[in-house]
């Protein structure tokens, strides 16, 4: 098991063009229905239809663990996660058990 905790950034497997890519632990807490660990989380270095960045996105260990490669050397600049959790937590949301490269393709669909 990968020690992890908040604050730590990692490099992970993202998608071609994506090497600069970038996720931070914002905030580790147990989900109120089964009381499992939920990682919100932000990424950065993203080349999306809508932006270069997710400000937050609610993940299970299992998704970090396979996805991440290493701890970051460059910590970058994070948007702020706290209203997306907000949001989360008001609608009694999941969490996110595919791949952070999956979260992204999923969020970069054109909606419109």
């Amino acid at each position: 098991m990968i020690q992890l905790s908040e604050g730590q950034v990692w490099e992970f497997r993202a998608r071609g063009g994506e090497k600069h890519a970038l996720v931070k632990i914002q905030k580790i807490e147990l989900h109120p229905d089964d009381g499992d660990e939920v990682f919100h989380i932000s990424m950065i270095g993203l080349r999306c239809l809508h932006g270069t960045e997710l400000p937050h996105a609610p993940v299970s260990r299992q998704t970090l663990e396979n996805s991440i490669t290493r701890l970051a050397q460059d910590f970058g600049q994070f948007p702020d996660y706290r209203v997306g959790l907000a949001e989360w937590r008001r609608a009694k949301g999941g969490v996110f058990s595919i791949s952070l490269a999956e979260i992204i393709q999923i969020g970069d669909i054109d909606h419109s």
